[in-house]
């Protein structure tokens, strides 16, 4: 999904609006192509990179960062760092125990 919409008699309310990634590989399984689509060498993980709400004139963005090459594939899909915009900005970074 990359975008989600609430409306109300034509009138959108809220607009959401996701951005993705792929991870490092979880499997170095080849991945066919069927029907016309393409393959791979590995299978991936789809990790949110970016998320935005939109109301009205407001607008809100939440990115999130993944470590890369430690081995653990991407933090296991949960963000070490999270960037939240808006009206303030806040951010929270994450340390895991392996």
């Amino acid at each position: 999904m990359t975008e989600r919409t609430s409306e109300q008699a034509g009138t959108v309310l809220e607009r959401e609006t996701l951005n993705w990634i792929r991870s490092e590989p979880v499997s170095g399984n080849y991945v066919p192509g069927e029907n016309g689509l393409s393959s791979d060498g590995a299978v991936y993980n789809a990790l949110l990179q970016r998320c935005t709400l939109a109301r009205g004139s407001q607008s809100w963005t939440t990115s999130f960062a993944y470590h890369t090459g430690w081995g653990n594939y991407n933090d296991y899909g949960e963000p070490y760092r999270i960037d939240e915009q808006g009206e303030l900005r806040r951010i929270t970074t994450r340390t895991f125990r392996e």
